[in-house]
């Protein structure tokens, strides 16, 4: 029963640090795309 719930207990963390990362890149990507957006419009903005 202890051995089963160690298991368990690695198993979530693993999976919760898995999920914590793909959050952190999905967050990484908003904003990369954020700071690609306003550069886009400030350099527009130059342009004319």
């Amino acid at each position: 029963m202890n051995k089963y719930l160690k298991f368990c207990q690695k198993y979530f963390v693993r999976k919760m640090l898995k999920m914590f990362k793909a959050a952190q890149d999905i967050f990484q990507m908003m904003e990369i795309k954020k700071i690609l957006i306003i550069f886009h419009s400030r350099r527009e903005v130059n342009i004319s």
